[in-house]
């Protein structure tokens, strides 16, 4: 990507230090984030989708925590930042929404002054300023009569109001990024199909880049821009959306997309990844998913891959700028998922004739 970056993930490394062993919870993870754009990061449960946030964030407790790499805000090292430092970041110019709303927030306080309390914290407004300002915010999330719900407890909304409730919390700073961790889970269709409306629409209005954790391909479709497949806390393949999905590379990505049902087809079984995803203490001496791999050889259970640049993805990316006006309507809102020079990435042998990405 070519475009000023304003999150830059670089070689990250999270471990958790247990009494069995070293847990290396994320592995060398890269990832990068220009402004005003909506990056996936998707994968099975415990591939490291939720840590890599969690280490953005510095929420990471004992016996975890970064071991190496760096997390760049606007070119600032936020890694080594002292706990105040990182409490002025956290919330005003980096936010989060976590997966389950009831579970974070405050039972016993009302929720407009939940938000309130972000404003407070970080902007230099009166109680009577900041309530104006979050009752503007529960307007524009789309929460009805927003005088009463600001004195409303969580356990008087429903579960769509206090995920919007998360969603104005996060974004009420007007935040640089705003990691979004599989924000949907709980929701049933029609909510979550707001709910992602929603969050396209402010991330359009207030430039606020998104990161969307999910394990949901059809979300990820929907409104990223570009997408990282992680698993067994290693980036796999990285990939503009359309090209993700019109030639997934590495056979996990092809696996996520195939087990996803499709209309056109009867099968009387969906498609599923043989195995289960590696214990973290005990991962192959190769590549991580060569013992659910149906295309492995010799060599991907003795060496590790690096990740490689694909045969044609600096063309593709060149051609950038051209392709808007080619999509359909429903996307040409995110322009047509064009990022200027996005690398395709690929974590396999059969691509190694191209460029290395990392180490």
């Amino acid at each position: 990507m070519s475009e000023a970056i304003v999150l830059d993930i670089r070689n990250l490394r999270s471990h958790f230090f247990t009494a069995k062993g070293e847990v290396p919870a994320v592995d060398g993870v890269s990832i990068q984030v220009p402004p005003g754009k909506i990056i996936g990061i998707v994968g099975e449960s415990g591939c490291g989708k939720s840590m890599t946030a969690m280490s953005v964030m510095g929420l990471l407790r004992y016996p975890g925590r970064v071991v190496g790499g760096s997390i760049l805000l606007d070119g600032r090292d936020i890694t080594h930042l002292t706990k105040k430092e990182l409490s002025q970041v956290r919330g005003n110019e980096v936010s989060m929404i976590f997966q389950e709303p009831m579970t974070s927030l405050n039972p016993v306080y009302p929720v407009g002054k939940q938000v309130r309390e972000a404003i407070l914290l970080h902007q230099k407004m009166g109680k009577d300023e900041a309530k104006a300002r979050v009752l503007d915010i529960f307007c524009a999330v789309g929460i009805p009569e927003p005088e009463k719900r600001y004195y409303s407890y969580p356990h008087q909304l429903s579960g769509g109001l206090r995920q919007r409730v998360m969603i104005g919390m996060a974004m009420v700073c007007r935040p640089k990024v705003m990691i979004a961790d599989e924000p949907t889970t709980a929701l049933d269709v029609t909510i979550e199909a707001q709910i992602l409306q929603l969050m396209k629409k402010l991330c359009e209005e207030q430039g606020t880049s998104i990161i969307l954790i999910t394990h949901n391909m059809g979300v990820v479709a929907e409104v990223c821009d570009y997408v990282y497949v992680m698993y067994a806390g290693k980036v796999m393949e990285q990939a503009e959306t359309f090209a993700l999905f019109e030639k997934p590379s590495h056979p996990y990505t092809q696996g996520l997309l195939k087990s996803i049902p499709k209309l056109d087809e009867k099968a009387e079984r969906l498609y599923t990844i043989d195995g289960v995803v590696p214990n973290l203490l005990h991962l192959p001496k190769g590549c991580s998913f060569c013992t659910r791999c149906d295309q492995a050889q010799k060599r991907c259970f003795v060496e590790r891959p690096c990740l490689y640049e694909t045969a044609g993805s600096r063309e593709a990316a060149g051609q950038g700028a051209g392709c808007q006006g080619q999509a359909s309507q429903e996307v040409g809102s995110r322009e047509a998922g064009c990022l200027e020079a996005a690398s395709h990435g690929v974590r396999c042998f059969q691509y190694e004739g191209g460029g290395k990405l990392d180490e």
